[in-house]
């Protein structure tokens, strides 16, 4: 089956770059790309005229966080000043007692991952289930959506708690550690290449903090034999940067380099709090290290500035040498919103306005990310590529008058532009639909699994609020008054 797709524009792949073709073409057969140009003369089964529409490599979500994320929602945007922003540490650190993240419905993690498919992510990598999202249900839903998807469970030497006078407290289970990276090393040897080899495996030791040094070795050793890449929080708050100085007297980004975990394999999440941060000002090494290492920063931009926290730089990363693609992390899972976000929260901290491109936030959503996952044939439309598609329709009256392309869907799509989407050549999106399941039902689910969480959230804070008062919602509901007008 040979499938032609033209438009009025096509980003296609030249001399390593994306480039523009104004108009263009692309021709598929059996999944793959073989042909990207101006113009194709030649037989096709199938012929895609879309006028108007913009023609994009499949974008990639590096890290997502899959699930109802119910307590994350309730502490969006409310913070704990000792907690430096950490939200994560807000919700994922529970009382003493408390349970800490539990099982959720297979529907709510469906969900997700539908949702980044509708914003245009063909490929999503799903930080180890880490909220409560079993990995094999994560594997059923992508095969049924027709996604890209690397995962696997999630493993970790100690436990988040909040001890009952406030204190940061880590629960030590070094055998537990072990056993979710042998746990983790099944899974990825069951699962990976399934779906047509759609799905991955990858190994995910948490966070930096919570692993140990024996562990994160034995990662690193599983990683090279399965050749799966590596990914782990790091540097993402003060908080954690202190604990470490302490425990270790090394940054988080230095303790993994000295260790060997940071290599070209390697996917850190976040890496913002480096040695030269304002807030941590202990030296001047840490990006150095992370672009010599050549590993790759997976940079979320609107779950960070959501919680007053911005990378600094998107621009200064990338003149160092070090290698940023991007990710949603927790909500919403938009990527062209989060290509928006990083730009511009870029050019803020780097106060200048010729910096962070909408053409390198695209890069670092496309390109960058295959490259850190090892897949020269995803994240660019070229001959030899995986036929992973976007087709943006830039007939919307917010789009305006467009000349360049790319910067008017930086600067005014959203995931509501997206019309299409295929992946290794087959439709799976089209007219804003999704072709194989209407997930309304996945999200009448999330919504009652979220309801019965926040019920419960008394019993998991720390200071022992309730949903409302966690959230900030308390004073702003309509309050009864004994006075009525008649």
């Amino acid at each position: 089956m040979r499938t032609l797709i033209q438009a009025d524009y096509v980003v296609g792949l030249q001399d390593g770059a994306h480039r523009l073709l104004s108009p263009g073409c692309v021709v598929i057969e059996n999944e793959a790309i073989t042909h990207v140009g101006p113009t194709w003369n030649r037989p096709a089964d199938q012929r895609i005229h879309l006028p108007g529409r913009l023609i994009l490599p499949g974008l990639i979500d590096l890290h997502l966080h899959a699930g109802v994320l119910a307590f994350g929602r309730l502490y969006a945007d409310q913070g704990r000043p000792e907690l430096f922003g950490a939200g994560y540490l807000e919700y994922g650190a529970p009382a003493e007692n408390a349970p800490a993240f539990g099982p959720e419905p297979a529907e709510a993690g469906a969900l997700a991952l539908a949702e980044a498919l509708l914003s245009g992510s063909t490929t999503v990598v799903e930080f180890g289930g880490e909220t409560g999202i079993a990995p094999r249900n994560l594997v059923a839903a992508a095969g049924l959506l027709g996604l890209r998807l690397y995962t696997a469970p999630g493993f970790r030497s100690a436990r988040y708690r909040t001890t009952q006078d406030g204190r940061l407290a880590y629960e030590w289970d070094r055998r537990a550690g072990e056993a979710g990276l042998d746990e983790a090393v099944s899974f990825i040897e069951q699962h990976d290449l399934s779906a047509g080899g759609r799905i991955r495996g990858m190994l995910f030791p948490l966070q930096a903090d919570t692993c140990d040094a024996d562990l994160l070795r034995r990662v690193m050793d599983a990683a090279d034999r399965l050749r799966v890449p590596v990914h782990l929080h790091a540097a993402q708050g003060v908080v954690e940067v202190h604990e470490m100085l302490r425990r270790t007297g090394l940054t988080p980004l230095r303790w993994l380099d000295e260790l060997g975990i940071l290599r070209p394999n390697t996917i850190v999440a976040h890496a913002i709090f480096h040695d030269a941060h304002p807030l941590v000002a202990v030296g001047s090494e840490d990006l150095g290290r992370l672009a010599r290492s050549r590993a790759t920063v997976a940079h979320c931009a609107v779950a960070m500035a959501r919680r007053g926290i911005a990378l600094r730089s998107f621009a200064s990363y990338r003149r160092r040498g070090i290698r940023v693609a991007l990710g949603t992390d927790t909500f919403p899972h938009d990527m062209l919103q989060e290509m928006r976000i990083a730009a511009y929260l870029g050019r803020v901290v780097d106060g200048s306005v010729n910096v962070a491109g909408p053409w390198e936030a695209l890069t670092a959503a496309t390109i960058d990310a295959a490259d850190a996952l090892g897949r020269p044939d995803l994240g660019r439309l070229a001959p030899g590529a995986k036929g992973d598609l976007v087709a943006i329709d830039l007939r919307s009256v917010h789009f305006g008058a467009v000349y360049d392309p790319v910067a008017s869907l930086i600067a005014c799509g959203t995931a509501r532009d997206v019309e299409h989407v295929w992946v290794d050549g087959r439709m799976v999106v089209r007219d804003r639909r999704l072709l194989t399941i209407d997930p309304g039902p996945w999200r009448e689910a999330a919504q009652t699994t979220a309801e019965a969480a926040w019920r419960d959230a008394t019993r998991r804070d720390a200071a022992e609020r309730g949903a409302e008062q966690i959230s900030g919602l308390a004073p702003r509901r309509w309050q009864d008054s004994e006075e009525h007008l008649e």
